[in-house]
């Protein structure tokens, strides 16, 4: 067991120091592909089908590209435009624990897998966007 975590981490080290001093497109695309990994996690987490979550994990890379470039103009991320972004992601985490908080009365709101799905897409696409930054 200890010999996995060490071999873990000396891969990560190694994916770490490759990306920290690679030009910052391949640090975007790598990130790109984590966010849509992530997406796919997520989807199995909201209880989507096998089919349902390769839609999802499409969905969130095009609106993670997508956002990219609307928010990335001359080679510079737009701060208003993320900040208002962060902003709205903030208040979503605000509701969040709030659900948490009321839990289990708030167990009906999140039966739904649309519901779940909707909240992954919030949470990885501010997530996103706070790489971006």
């Amino acid at each position: 067991m200890l010999k996995e975590r060490v071999l873990t981490a000396i891969v990560l080290v190694v994916v770490l120091l490759v990306f920290l001093f690679a030009p910052a497109l391949w640090t975007l695309g790598f990130f790109l592909v984590v966010i849509t990994v992530a997406g796919w996690e997520w989807a199995g987490l909201a209880g989507l089908t096998a089919n349902q979550r390769i839609g999802f994990a499409l969905l969130v890379a095009v609106a993670a590209a997508v956002s990219f470039f609307a928010l990335v103009s001359d080679g510079k991320v737009s701060g208003e435009a993320v900040a208002g972004i962060l902003g709205a992601a903030c208040a979503g985490w605000a509701l969040l624990l709030l659900w948490v908080k009321t839990y289990p009365g708030s167990a009906a709101i999140w039966g739904s897998s649309v519901t779940r799905a909707c909240l992954g897409l919030l949470i990885l696409l501010s997530a996103w966007v706070g790489l971006l930054y």
